[in-house]
């Protein structure tokens, strides 16, 4: 309940404070603003009314000839000023964008000397001088010409964002999850791990943002980053499209991938279409969006085992002779299969001509497998299959309160689903029809060989649902002074179950034959799960000052949120349901450790009523400020700077939720902290865009983050009672610094040809690129040192180019090229070196440089006002073997000292060679892919 009040408390105080001035454009909107002179005199024109045709948005300049119309969905518009004793202007070819003011300078002429509606087609500057941190925006025309599949693939071309082996994204240097991820105007970021809840299919994309600068107050839960997207409407036309491509990898590459020769043209299948138009004109529209993908995958096994295959050592043979049970029927299998359901329903509503409701519907649904080089490569049937769930509703009110205000208030539910299993049915106590597994220990591996038979006995499931209210209230307040405020409240759930199974044993302890397992008790380290329902609030205020060439943005943010976990009150005795300190086992009142007559016996009820203690909820307000400041008619600078806040996410609190330690003496466990601080960054930056003639644009920024209070493991073990085992908790005891330098080129469409160039130098250091590192360092016999290396991700030269040519209802092609420079790694200790543990400081070396060219060929043919289009698409066309990992002992993609020593002493291999074994596929980026399609237009 005081969490509730204070919740209350912050936004009445906002809205006591604003009630009379209010507005900044919201993060789905923009804004159209100018002036409206007298094209003979250069007199400002007062009382001239502005509309947005096709809308009913428009607005009327005051007294000096100025205007706004706030509230506009981006794209693209035409703009008519009409007034008594002028001629109507209609401007064409008006593009707005998110949280951007696109100025539109109106000129009009008397009417008894023009006679005539003036139209002016519209060109948009370069350079967006309301900009005070680095914003890329990239609209659905330029998703669509692009050589790409998924949105992903458009946000690794923006300046600042690396993107690790893994496939994680790193925004100027900070973690994976520190960005968040807005889809029209909602927040939908996993709090679980950080991670998106879904991926917007690119055909529904409207416009795509990517804030990388110190974002504005309105803007919460990221450190790093906002990626925001705007979905697509229907309109009063009916328009559509419908798109089918197949493809396959085409490759040399044998030497790494395995049956990469082999062509199959459908090996890589898409059909995606998408419809919207009028239910009924002018006031109810729908757009729908449906995608099937199916990619066959590059990395493959092959079955030379089954499951119940096995290989055991020769009695007295010394290790040097295996028998060997081989079923396999020798099968080529792809191990890392994908297939991927979409879909989008979007209605719009205009009520009123002043209120317009709407409902959004998303589904996300993916089915795949992950490769495993040396456990699954010739048992392919041991490879777990994964499937992950996403869906969204978002019902939104857009309110004109009059034509200076208007909120919008979003309602939206969003769930994630993941799990994994080998087998969906598993042995029960009173079984149907049970699934055999296969005891892992039996077989005994041959040296220098693929693992042999055998299953795996997790089963995982993990999902978090949200619930989430959001209102945005915005007003132009004078011409020069916008404010903007808001709220939010979130309700998260959160599931997870994690189960390794165990074996099945008879009366005896001995385990039955054939074997097969059951689901072990929730008392032990086998078995988590946790149900936690945490809640999140916050508000903002923010204000933006536009006069004498000054753009000024200024806000604060305040930030809430109620963890719902415990802690333990006593860290050396953690598990209530297995104490060790006689005092928790029993009532000691003698104090001699023992159980004595009279002395009763303490229950798991009697411990529960001391044995833990609430986490504490946790606050932050963070200012943030930017600048803007035109140093000319086509150049301007800007400045940014803030404090941002993140909670830190969910998995870290509730790891391990019962506290239990493992068996043995050593470090037994990684525990949760439902206690932990938020996280924080402070970020800024300074630069420059000069526009140059009417299409070339340059951008010079630097820029700096400092973090702090990351989430890690690096304080002390805590030592369990006895002495004999510690574990270890997560605590916010990680941190980092990033700066660089970005500098961009851009030249937009003239005379068919559009090119941008960026680059960036950045150093990224920190204490620890993951929250496990230092826990990681002492399981493998190394001291966990604190001190600034670079972190994992760190790529100090990123080059991007694109390229694209285009003949409008003829032909025209894209290029992408991307050169990385290698990311750390920490070479690795071995007896060729002569050295010992932490002999090499972390990350001191690089991986070897990436260079890749992506292809786009397309062919239009107008059939009527239609367009079919066919096309072709080649990603990583030169067929580059870019080593994305490396052996650490040799910093080389396919040679390691073991491999070496294997060849000194000439093994005997029964089923796989030394090339096989060590050519680990996973250590290139993916093969030459190639697709054909057709797309129709309506």
């Amino acid at each position: 309940m005081r969490i509730v009040l204070r919740i209350l408390f912050v936004f009445l105080l906002i809205t006591a404070s604003l009630s009379a001035k209010n507005d900044l454009t919201l993060s789905t909107t923009g804004k159209i603003a100018g002036r409206i002179t007298d094209t003979n005199t250069g007199e400002p024109i007062p009382f001239v009314t502005v509309m947005v045709v096709g809308s009913s948005l428009g607005s009327a300049s005051d007294i000096d000839g100025y205007y706004s119309i706030i509230n506009v969905q981006p794209g693209t518009y035409s703009v008519k000023a009409s007034a008594i004793g002028y001629s109507p202007v209609t401007i064409q070819n008006v593009k707005v964008s998110i949280d951007q003011t696109t100025k539109v300078d109106i000129k009009m002429t008397d009417a008894s000397i023009q006679g005539q509606e003036v139209v002016v087609t519209a060109s948009r500057p370069l350079i967006q001088k309301d900009v005070t941190s680095t914003t890329s925006v990239v609209g659905d025309q330029m998703i669509s010409e692009l050589p790409i599949t998924e949105i992903s693939d458009v946000l690794q071309l923006q300046a600042g964002i690396v993107v690790s082996p893994g496939g994680d994204i790193h925004v100027r240097g900070g973690r994976s999850g520190q960005v968040t991820y807005q889809i029209d105007g909602v927040p939908i970021t996993d709090s679980y791990d950080g991670s998106n809840i879904m991926d917007v299919n690119s055909s529904a994309v409207k416009e795509l943002q990517v804030i990388s600068g110190a974002f504005n107050a309105e803007y919460g839960q990221a450190l790093s980053g906002v990626i925001n997207l705007v979905t697509k409407d229907g309109g009063n036309k009916i328009r559509g499209s419908l798109q089918m491509y197949s493809g396959s990898y085409v490759s040399t590459r044998e030497n790494i991938f395995w049956n990469i020769k082999k062509i199959n043209p459908v090996a890589i299948h898409n059909f995606e279409g998408s419809l919207s138009g009028p239910i009924f004109p002018d006031k109810l529209f729908f757009f729908t969006n449906i995608r099937y993908y199916n990619n066959a995958g590059y990395l493959f096994g092959k079955r030379e085992f089954l499951v119940t295959d096995n290989a055991a050592e020769v009695p007295n043979s010394g290790g040097s002779e295996f028998t060997i049970k081989q079923s396999g029927d020798g099968a080529y299998v792809s191990l890392n299969p994908s297939a991927r359901y979409y879909g989008q329903g979007k209605l719009s509503y205009n009520l009123l001509p002043e209120l317009r409701v709407g409902y959004n519907y998303m589904i996300d649904r993916q089915n795949y497998k992950i490769y495993d080089n040396y456990g699954i490569r010739l048992t392919p049937d041991n490879n777990l299959d994964r499937f992950e769930k996403s869906y969204s509703n978002i019902f939104s009110i857009n309110h004109v309160i009059s034509p200076k205000s208007f909120y919008t208030l979003n309602l939206s539910y969003y769930f994630k689903d993941y799990r994994h299993w080998l087998f969906e049915d598993i042995y029960t106590s009173n079984p149907v029809q049970p699934t055999l597994y296969i005891d892992n220990t039996i077989s005994q591996t041959p040296p220098y060989s693929y693992n042999v038979g055998g299953t795996n006995y997790n089963r995982f499931t993990r999902n978090s649902g949200t619930y989430s209210a959001k209102l945005d209230w915005s007003t132009q307040f004078t011409q020069e002074i916008n404010i903007q405020f808001g709220g939010e409240f979130k309700r998260h759930q959160i599931y997870f179950q994690n189960i390794n199974l165990v074996p099945m044993v008879d009366a005896n302890g001995l385990r039955v034959t054939p074997f097969n397992v059951v689901i072990p008790p929730k008392s032990t380290t086998n078995y988590d799960e946790y149900l936690k329902n945490p809640t999140e609030a916050s508000g903002y205020v923010q204000a933006k000052f536009e006069a004498f060439s000054l753009i000024f943005n200024i806000g604060v943010r305040y930030d809430l949120f109620s963890p719902d976990g415990v802690v333990l009150a006593d860290p050396s005795d953690p598990n209530i349901l297995n104490p060790l300190k006689p005092s928790n086992k029993f009532n000691d009142s003698n104090g001699n450790g023992v159980l004595d007559q009279g002395e009763s016996v303490k229950s798991v009820q009697d411990r529960e009523k001391y044995w833990y203690t609430d986490a504490k909820t946790k606050s932050q307000f963070s200012p943030r400020i930017g600048l803007a400041f035109p140093i000319t008619e086509k150049g301007v600078l800007h400045f940014s700077y803030g404090h941002f806040f993140q909670l830190p996410r969910y998995e870290y609190l509730y790891t391990n939720p019962e506290f239990e330690l493992g068996v043995g003496s050593g470090n037994q466990g990684l525990f949760g902290n439902a206690d932990l601080n938020p996280q924080k960054t402070v970020k800024g930056e300074i630069g420059i865009q000069q526009q140059i003639g009417d299409d070339i644009a340059v951008d010079v920024t630097m820029f700096f983050e400092d973090f702090r209070n990351l989430t890690g493991t690096q304080s002390e073990e805590i030592v369990v009672f006895g002495g004999a085992a510690t574990y270890s908790r997560f605590a916010n005891s990680d941190f980092g610094f990033s700066k660089g330098v970005i500098a961009k080129f851009s030249k937009r469409f003239s005379e068919g040809l559009a090119a941008n160039i960026d680059y960036t130098y950045s150093v990224t250091k920190g204490n620890s690129s993951n929250p496990a590192d230092a826990r990681n360092s002492l399981l493998g016999g190394a001291l966990p040192e604190t001190y600034i290396t670079p972190l994992n991700w760190d790529q100090t030269h990123t080059l991007n180019i694109s390229l694209a040519y285009s003949k409008p209802g003829d032909f025209g092609f894209s290029i992408i090229g991307n050169l990385f420079s290698g990311q750390p790694y920490t070479p690795a200790v071995n007896k060729n070196t002569r050295v010992t543990q932490n002999a090499f400081p972390r990350n001191s070396d690089s991986k070897p440089t990436i260079f890749n060219v992506d292809l786009r060929l397309y062919k239009d043919l107008m059939i009527g006002e239609t367009t079919l289009s066919f096309f072709l698409k080649v990603f990583n066309l030169l067929d580059f073997d870019n080593a994305v990992n490396i052996y650490s002992d040799t910093g080389d993609p396919y040679f390691t000292f073991p491999k070496y020593d294997a060849e000194r002493i000439n093994p005997r291999l029964y089923y796989n060679s030394l090339n096989d074994l060590y050519t680990n596929p996973t250590f290139f980026s993916e093969p030459r892919r190639v697709e054909v399609g057709v797309s129709y237009n309506f």
